[in-house]
């Protein structure tokens, strides 16, 4: 408005739409509140977690009447709770969560080396002394085992569970990522053309809907529209193209706002327990989330697709988050786990899918 008002132009006017956005965001704040945008760069879930943390830094210093006040005073604070959280036995990202969950609450200027300057450090002994064990890779064979068993178990909420295996397994999604998809977005090309585009897309986080909504909660990596496209020339050669199948029949099955897989996270982790434990899985440890790491390790242990390929279609912005997904030796290691029997059952379950999902 200032620019224009310089030109002599008319200011231009915001879009009823984007002031009607603005102001459900906006619900229960006010024009003082100056922390609002700053409060909005993460997503409302790592939010959450944030604000917790914060609060137990607080009841933590309150307990032991600690100051927080002076820069000096909340290093040495956050010093002493980083040493708590170790010898209480928990592991490094309780302690990085404290960290940054603490500046985000008070919003500190973490660029300044002398902030919390102790504290990063302890943060770094922290992690060699107690690294994260990070997740296994799922085989291909016992996500179609898991699959098959809760397509055929057929208790409700089962088949979209089910169905939500395959999808994330192909589309390296997370269990969260995956069970937000609504029917409005996915893209299915019913018309065929003499170019071989993917039959299913899917959009991530989209930004605007048709519908003048709000704007959805932005991807862990803070993008809007992000995309994947289903049955494309790798996953076909995978054995996969039914994952797009699934996918088209989930939307089908939903209504144009609702979700394609009506079923929340906890029911999602426990019917995968169950799977997993009638089918005698155990020894993998596996969980919703080792789908995201089983996808990128199987195509690149099997050279469906190369590291790049994985990272576009993974939405890694640094080549070396894909290292930390793409676990081809792990891979083996949790193959071996699998009996000859269940590898057999998986190659019968791979065939039977189609029809069950």
């Amino acid at each position: 408005p200032i620019a224009d008002a310089r030109r002599g132009c008319r200011p231009r006017r915001m879009p009823r739409e984007e002031v009607a956005r603005r102001r459900q965001l906006h619900a229960g704040a006010t024009a003082a509140d100056i922390l609002f945008l700053h409060r909005r760069w993460v997503t409302p879930r790592t939010r959450g977690i944030y604000l917790q943390a914060a609060s137990e830094v607080d009841q933590f210093a309150a307990a032991r009447r600690l100051d927080l006040l002076d820069q000096g005073r909340r290093d040495t604070t956050m010093t002493r709770y980083l040493n708590f959280l170790f010898f209480a036995g928990e592991g490094s990202f309780a302690a990085r969560t404290a960290v940054y969950g603490f500046a985000f609450q008070q919003a500190l200027n973490m660029r300044d080396p002398r902030e919390l300057a102790l504290a990063r450090a302890s943060l770094r002994g922290f992690a060699l002394a107690s690294p994260d064990r990070q997740r296994d890779p799922l085989p291909w064979e016992a996500c179609c085992l898991v699959a098959a068993w809760l397509a055929r178990r057929g208790w409700p909420g089962d088949l979209a569970a089910g169905r939500a295996c395959i999808v994330a397994f192909d589309g390296y999604m997370r269990p969260s990522e995956v069970l937000s998809i609504r029917a409005i977005d996915v893209t299915v090309l019913r018309h065929r053309t003499s170019l071989p585009y993917g039959r299913v897309s899917v959009t991530l986080a989209p930004f605007v809907v048709d519908s003048g909504a709000p704007a959805a909660p932005r991807t862990k990596s803070g993008d809007y529209d992000d995309t994947i496209l289903f049955g494309d020339a790798s996953s076909i050669a995978a054995g996969r193209a039914f994952a797009g199948t699934a996918l088209m029949h989930a939307k089908a099955d939903a209504a144009s706002l609702s979700r394609a897989f009506p079923i929340s996270l906890a029911v999602f982790e426990r019917t995968f327990s169950e799977a997993s434990k009638a089918l005698k899985l155990n020894r993998l440890l596996c969980t919703p989330h080792c789908l995201r790491h089983g996808g990128p390790s199987t195509d690149f242990a099997l050279g469906f697709r190369s590291l790049s390929s994985i990272q576009r279609r993974g939405r890694w912005h640094a080549a070396s988050s894909v290292k930390r997904y793409e676990k081809a030796g792990r891979l083996n290691k949790q193959v071996a786990l699998l009996s000859v029997d269940l590898l057999r059952q998986a190659r019968i379950d791979i065939l039977a899918l189609p029809n069950l999902l």
